[in-house]
């Protein structure tokens, strides 16, 4: 359990590191970098294991288990989420596009896929055909500037102060 360890080491990607997350089964810490580069490091050992150049940044990522696969979610900063499997990050699969510039954040809640943007929205899809909207939840008047769950609810916070 990573809350009763120290990780103590230091993980070298060769560029500015933007952000990163631990994977679901925490074996893996994936980080983004400023040139686009999307790297797996083994936890345990800091190894690199995997690495792809983007397309374009990554605004948003988060993992999610699925069916015994893990998944790494990204979003980018023209609005589209992909999915990579963990660890090898071999296959890439669009999950969907948002018609916002960026995409602000990305978390699960049970089955669905919440994806906030830079217009006020969040979008609640089934994981992994995100092609099913659940819904649309709007509300907010500036973009979604942080978003979390807590006990299967989604908090938004917003660049408007709400």
């Amino acid at each position: 359990d990573l809350e009763k360890q120290t990780i103590i080491g230091t993980i070298e990607c060769g560029s500015e590191i933007l952000m990163g997350c631990i994977s679901e089964q925490e074996e893996y810490i994936v980080l983004t970098t400023a040139l686009k580069h999307l790297e797996v490091f083994l936890l345990s050992t800091r190894e690199k294991i995997a690495s792809v150049k983007l397309e374009k940044k990554c605004s948003a990522m988060e993992t999610r288990l699925f069916k015994e696969t893990e998944y790494l979610i990204i979003g980018d900063k023209v609005g589209d989420i992909m999915a990579f499997d963990l660890p090898k990050l071999g296959k890439k699969t669009f999950l969907i596009g948002h018609c916002a510039t960026v995409i602000t954040g990305l978390v699960n809640v049970g089955d669905y896929l919440a994806s906030s943007d830079r217009d006020e929205k969040v979008f609640i899809c089934h994981f992994p055909q995100t092609f099913n909207i659940q819904s649309i939840c709007v509300g907010h008047k500036q973009y979604i500037s942080a978003m979390i769950t807590v006990n299967d609810r989604i908090v938004t916070g917003s660049a408007d102060g709400t």
